[in-house]
């Protein structure tokens, strides 16, 4: 009898060992399955982390991001769309691994469209199988692209929808729950980073604005000071050539590789009074007129005769400057403006 519960007993401690045993090689074998789990989440969140600081335009950290979820994710393709201010339509705005015909046929859709307007609807990352696609007008570019599975996770921001990333696989294959939660993050992160990046271009574009307003200021105050100027050496009774000069140096000081005055006389000629940066010398053998004739239909001709302002963009593709282009384009010019400065005698201010 003690024998007999003695063999019982010890049989009942050997199966409880074996199911201890057998227990913790579960448990290890599940924290294993955990710790790669975090070691990957830790991995895409660093590099996903890496690529939206790389840059501070929205283009560069677009090119970033695709970079990140090409190395990480490991889809055959991979799109950012991003929301248009329309906050109706979705642009892909990058890609990768898709033909061109594909990128033109989804280059814009409407919100609510394709896998990613299931995404936005759900607020989550979701799994579209070819098969189950849901819009028809989209269909025919996946097919013959030859596209199984796509995945679609919104790009949020605070809340509000920035757009959202789409993967495509050409193979059919199960996405697991855990891979869904991190591409839900992974989207909470780039809708951060775009937004930050249009706050940055937005930020960039208002200081250029200012600058330019400050440089448009700027020169309207040395336009005063120079008027003033002039007017003091008329009031002075300074001659016509002093103070003309005087008009030059203040407009080359303005900003200007140069600049001339001419006096329109009697026998429809204009005559070369005064000049900075340009070779005084030179003009008179341009034999510049503001008659009818050929020579009168440069810009100078046309102010005097008109006494209004001519500017010129592109002078090499401008027909009246013809007589005189070669000239010009030796100095170097490819924009004038010539405006008239008139009291009781014209002249040409070029």
């Amino acid at each position: 009898m003690t024998g007999s519960a003695f063999s019982s007993i010890t049989g009942f401690s050997d199966e409880g060992e074996n199911s201890v045993g057998s227990e913790g090689i579960i448990e290890r074998k599940r924290a294993e399955e955990l710790l790669a789990r975090y070691k990957r989440e830790l991995s895409v969140f660093h590099t996903f982390g890496n690529a939206s600081v790389k840059s501070l335009d929205l283009q560069g950290t677009l090119a970033n991001i695709l970079s990140a979820a090409i190395e990480v994710l490991q889809a055959d393709g991979v799109g950012v769309f991003l929301l248009e201010p329309d906050g109706e339509t979705m642009v892909l705005s990058v890609h990768h691994g898709f033909s061109e015909d594909f990128v033109q046929g989804m280059r814009r859709i409407r919100l609510g469209e394709g896998a990613s307007g299931l995404a936005v609807a759900a607020g989550r990352p979701v799994v579209v199988d070819i098969s189950e696609y849901p819009t028809k007008r989209l269909s025919p570019y996946l097919v013959k692209e030859g596209l199984r599975t796509i995945v679609s996770t919104p790009l949020v921001c605070g809340g509000s929808l920035v757009g959202a990333l789409d993967l495509a696989w050409r193979t059919p294959g199960p996405f697991p729950p855990e891979e869904l939660n991190l591409l839900a993050s992974v989207g909470r992160l780039i809708g951060q980073s775009v937004r930050n990046a249009n706050l940055y271009e937005n930020l960039q574009g208002e200081i250029a604005g200012r600058i330019e307003a400050e440089k448009r200021i700027s020169k309207g105050l040395q336009l005063i000071v120079a008027l003033h100027e002039i007017d003091l050496k008329i009031i002075e009774g300074s001659n016509v050539s002093d103070t003309l000069g005087r008009v030059c140096d203040l407009v080359v000081e303005m900003g200007y590789p140069m600049c001339w005055v001419g006096l329109a006389q009697p026998d429809k000629t204009v005559l070369p009074v005064a000049g900075r940066g340009i070779p005084m010398e030179d003009l008179p053998a341009l034999g510049v007129r503001w008659d009818d004739s050929p020579l009168g239909q440069g810009p100078s001709g046309i102010v005097v005769r008109t006494e209004r302002p001519v500017v010129c963009q592109d002078i090499q593709e401008d027909p009246r400057f013809v007589p005189e282009l070669h000239w010009i384009l030796r100095l170097g010019c490819r924009t004038l403006a010539s405006s008239p400065l008139t009291r009781t005698d014209p002249f040409t201010l070029s």
